[in-house]
């Protein structure tokens, strides 16, 4: 190879390792554009504005980048704000990595019960039947046992009945009688959650919520279980034409 050629060899590879970081995302995967927005975002984490910190996390959800998961981890640990650590709860559970659980069941013990609710939301919204053996559900059964909050305990309850205890279904139905309303609408938007993934508890579910419609009297919560007798009302359609077509 000629000197000439040498040259011509390593400009061209110059020219491909530009190519590769400014049109397939550079180093880390990320365009330049974007890592210059993610970069934006992290900074607006240390922001003194409680809602910049959240529109923050909101607005990182978009990217899958390690230093994103770990902005993630500290906010929720260490944010001196519980509605931060409740969006950065929030958005650890879309990630669904083992290495995110930790931090969670940490947050199971934050002094904020709505924290605590998020975090146990979260952990349920993973599809945590694959990390048995990480004895996650062994410690959310004992947060369960020592949890005094209706919010964070429907949440620790519905993480534990996607772990594939059913019986805590029972513990979630009997709130749907909970003084409160804003617990009685909580329990509703769980029973949406559990109703995407599983239609095998659907007649015990239609007749508790069937049953609490009767009784209520708040507008909010008549919707929420409408809006749960609504989704019951399609999923055993599919399961009667299922088994017909069966």
């Amino acid at each position: 190879m000629t000197e000439d050629t040498a040259s011509v060899e390593s400009k061209m590879s110059c020219v491909r390792l530009i190519w590769w970081r400014n049109f397939r995302g550079g180093e880390d995967g990320v365009m330049p554009e974007k890592r210059k927005n993610m970069v934006y975002l992290l900074n607006r984490l240390s922001s003194p504005d409680s809602t910049e910190r959240c529109d923050a996390i909101e607005e990182l959800a978009q990217y899958r980048h390690p230093r994103v998961l770990r902005a993630l981890k500290s906010s929720l640990l260490f944010d001196p704000e519980d509605v931060v650590r409740c969006s950065a709860a929030e958005q650890l559970g879309y990630w669904e990595k083992p290495s995110v659980l930790p931090f969670l069941v940490a947050a199971l013990a934050d002094r904020s019960w709505l924290v605590r609710g998020w975090a146990a939301a979260a952990i349920g919204d993973m599809n945590v039947i694959r990390y048995r053996t990480l004895h996650i559900q062994r410690i959310v059964e004992e947060a369960f046992r020592l949890e005094t909050h209706p919010f964070p305990k429907l949440n620790m309850g519905y993480a534990l009945y996607r772990f594939g205890d059913r019986g805590y279904l029972d513990y979630i139905l009997s709130l749907l009688s909970h003084r409160s309303y804003r617990i009685r609408c909580a329990v509703a938007n769980t029973l949406l959650e559990i109703l995407q993934e599983n239609i095998a508890d659907t007649g015990v579910i239609y007749h508790a919520v069937e049953q609490a419609l009767q009784t209520e009297k708040t507008v909010a919560a008549r919707e929420s279980f409408r809006r749960v007798l609504d989704r019951l009302g399609q999923s055993i359609e599919y399961e009667t034409i299922t088994d017909t077509e069966c």
